[in-house]
């Protein structure tokens, strides 16, 4: 098993150790008992069967799941003001360093190729491409608890 360190391979991300997964807080419970679990919480009908990590620590400048967004405008409709433990999303950081690269996939947007921008020939390539363009790459496998080693409610930066 090879593990991914720090995308070193990669010209772009060299110093990519960390990335972002962001979630309702509703399924934290489970994430931490049992890890990151591609499908377990479906982002997009037809999606591919992974976790989606990002490059992007703020919100605002994430692609989020249609049904994040939704869970968002509704909180800052109905609720304003609010503590940091009543958000609906929380930002896990997980070391990839340990991941096994074998198992990131580009994302489904990336793949999606909408405006010809892909122009990656290999699929270390893609990989890097799709953190660059996108923001964003997938995972295929479990992401054990233990490689989530923050998360918190800061992101707005």
């Amino acid at each position: 098993m090879k593990y991914l360190k720090l995308f070193e391979e990669y010209t772009h991300f060299s110093k990519e150790k960390y990335l972002y997964h962001y979630t309702l807080v509703d399924n934290l419970e489970s994430i931490m008992n049992d890890g990151l679990i591609p499908n377990k919480n479906i982002n997009y009908k037809n999606g591919s069967e992974s976790v989606f990590l990002t490059n992007k620590s703020s919100l605002s400048k994430i692609n989020l799941p249609q049904h994040l967004m939704d869970e968002l405008d509704w909180f800052y409709e109905e609720i304003g003001e609010y503590k940091n433990e009543d958000r609906p999303i929380i930002r896990l950081k997980i070391d990839v360093s340990k991941l096994d690269r074998d198992l990131f996939v580009p994302d489904d947007d990336y793949l999606e190729n909408r405006y010809g921008w892909n122009k990656a020939k290999t699929h270390e390539e893609q990989i890097e491409e799709s953190l660059y363009i996108w923001g964003s790459v997938a995972y295929k496998g479990i992401i054990e608890p233990k490689y989530i080693i923050d998360k918190d409610f800061d992101y707005s930066l």
